[in-house]
């Protein structure tokens, strides 16, 4: 029987925290859901049925595709969706002899990729149990965060792990550029890049201003071929002139990594930019749902792009 699932990883710039704005801001009528930097995916996993959110009201894609340029981080997805068995038998043994020096030889082990299942459990492992979850690889590839004495949560949640892996069934799993995306009428693309300015925290080198442009180009192309796009990014003045003419919101939102930027922790300021939304000519519905005492306890405006755009 399926159940909610939520991301199985901690990720840095991952967006459980803000699943709720990003669902308030999904649109309808689109035909399949792309999410090309996918990080934790945080908002495939709250897309789903189950997961928390009103299925009537949220849905699911009828087909999907998550991509990333990490191959490593690609190998988890794989596997947790093709080998969830076997998945959950490696975690169960790291679960059973966590403690420095295994984590140390699972630091060490990381690098040997040639049994993907066990190299996918090293990688939740770790991530599971590395100093604020903050995933570093060195020059070599050899994996370099240090273990966090604080644990902070389960090794292993088999029921959200075996949920997640129902959830990727049939989903379209690839290690690709998101440069590389053709870009295709109808198709609803959530693009969460390594932020401007930020980039370092992501492990991903060199994500500057020529990167940035890039992915602005992109979303420009998506928009002419008739798809919709929504994307997150840092609130600089330089994100606002890329999107310039599209839908560009300020929002708060509470960052765990946070002091990473700004030498504190709590919420920090965050663009989120849509081709579609109430400022555009759009089709714009409001649904709410109610509990049993007629106490509002969701809401969210629905946006369907129109046939042409002005």
């Amino acid at each position: 029987m399926r159940g909610s699932s939520k991301p199985f990883l901690k990720w840095i710039g991952g967006k459980r925290t803000m699943a709720s704005d990003l669902l308030a801001r999904v649109p309808v009528g689109y035909n399949k859901y792309c999410e090309p930097f996918v990080g934790g995916g945080a908002l495939f996993y709250a897309l789903q049925p189950d997961a928390g959110y009103s299925a009537t009201l949220f849905g699911k894609p009828t087909a999907a595709h998550l991509s990333d340029v990490n191959a490593d981080l690609i190998t988890a997805y794989t596997v947790v969706r093709d080998n969830i068995d076997e998945l959950v038998d490696e975690l169960k043994r790291h679960t059973k002899n966590h403690c420095f020096a295994h984590f140390q030889e699972s630091r060490i082990a990381f690098a040997d990729k040639s049994n993907p299942v066990k190299f996918a459990g090293h990688f939740i492992y770790l991530n599971k149990t590395c100093y604020r979850s903050k995933f570093e690889i060195n020059k070599k590839g050899h994996f370099s965060s240090s273990m966090d004495t604080n644990l902070d949560g389960e090794i292993l949640n088999e029921r959200n792990l075996r949920n997640s892996s129902i959830a990727l069934q049939g989903v379209q799993i690839e290690c690709r550029s998101f440069f590389d995306i053709v870009p295709e009428p109808g198709v609803f693309y959530y693009l969460d890049p390594p932020y401007y300015k930020t980039a370092q925290l992501y492990n991903v080198g060199d994500f500057g201003k020529e990167s940035q442009a890039a992915v602005a180009k992109k979303c420009r192309d998506i928009d002419k071929a008739g798809g919709y796009f929504m994307a997150s990014n840092s609130a600089e003045d330089y994100i606002r002139e890329l999107y310039a003419g599209f839908n560009i919101e300020k929002i708060n939102v509470h960052r765990v990594f946070a002091q990473e930027n700004t030498g504190k922790f709590g919420t920090q300021e965050e663009l989120l930019i849509r081709n579609y939304g109430e400022n555009e000519n759009m089709e714009v519905r409001h649904e709410r749902k109610k509990n049993e005492n007629g106490d509002i306890i969701r809401q969210r405006q629905i946006y369907k792009k129109s046939t042409s755009r002005t």
